[in-house]
């Protein structure tokens, strides 16, 4: 009877399964999407899944007035993080959503438990006039646009494998645009300058954060949007949008004017394994 109990134990062997976040089916995966913080929870035995974490976004940049035009530099988009293949522990794994940043001011970092923490945007250049100021974009996941006016402003660095620099601006109507996922911020050049490239769903190849080198193609959820694309500079008061890592677009102030940049857009955690 003992024997007979013990082959049955070793016969038994749990079954992955998970809760928390929107749980959608997209072909053979099950996807869990985290908007807001909530808990990732693994039950019966380990498992493989993908994970994508993108953080809050940088500001665009403002100029306070009055003054002469100037621009400013768009924001930084959210860092990210992208974990293919990732074995999972059992357990709670609490999920963290960065906030973007206000005008001119870092995003917050988004998390999975101790998994994965990707970096927040850095804020984009900004100035008042007269007074103080902060020409240079802010570092962070990726970099804030430089601000527009002599001495220029430089733009901020990004976090190596999560996010590009900021765009260097020029003069003051020729500020930087914010980096991106993939693609660092340009310079403004007397027309919009869009910020550096987000990271599209489904088809860029970015950092494999599970085995620590190499790139993969970010395939999380089927949609084909593009995440952590840099703000513009010295553009409209757009802000970066919920859940899409995208920096605010940096304002431009007439004279006399002034003008605030858009915030960044918030966060997100994305979970798929198949079924």
């Amino acid at each position: 009877m003992a024997l007979g109990t013990n082959k049955a134990a070793m016969m038994y062997q749990p079954l992955f399964s998970a809760t928390g976040g929107t749980v959608s089916t997209v072909g053979s995966y099950t996807v869990h999407t985290f908007t807001a913080g909530a808990d990732f929870v693994v039950s019966g035995a380990a498992g493989t899944v993908d994970i994508m974490v993108l953080a809050g976004a940088g500001g665009g940049g403002f100029t306070p007035g009055p003054g002469q035009p100037f621009g400013t530099g768009g924001g930084g988009g959210g860092g990210m993080k992208y974990l293919p293949s990732y074995n999972i522990a059992v357990g709670t794994h609490t999920v963290g959503i960065g906030g973007g940043g206000t005008t001119g001011q870092p995003g917050t970092a988004s998390s999975i438990g101790s998994v994965a923490t990707a970096t927040a945007g850095g804020g984009g250049g900004y100035h008042s006039f007269p007074g103080s100021a902060s020409y240079d974009g802010a570092a962070g996941g990726s970099g804030g646009g430089g601000c527009g006016i002599p001495p220029n402003g430089y733009g901020g660095l990004g976090t190596a494998n999560e996010g590009h620099n900021g765009g260097l601006s020029a003069s003051k109507t020729d500020a930087g645009g914010g980096g991106g996922v993939t693609g660092a911020g340009g310079r403004h050049g007397g027309a919009p300058q869009s910020g550096g490239s987000g990271a599209t769903e489904g088809s860029s190849a970015i950092h494999n954060w599970t085995t620590g080198s190499g790139t993969s193609t970010l395939n999380i959820n089927g949609t084909g949007t593009q995440y952590g694309k840099g703000g513009e500079a010295q553009e409209s008061q757009t802000p970066g949008g919920a859940n899409t890592g995208y920096g605010g677009n940096g304002g431009y102030g007439t004279s006399g004017a002034a003008a605030n940049g858009g915030s960044g857009g918030s966060g997100l955690v994305v979970v798929r394994y198949l079924t």
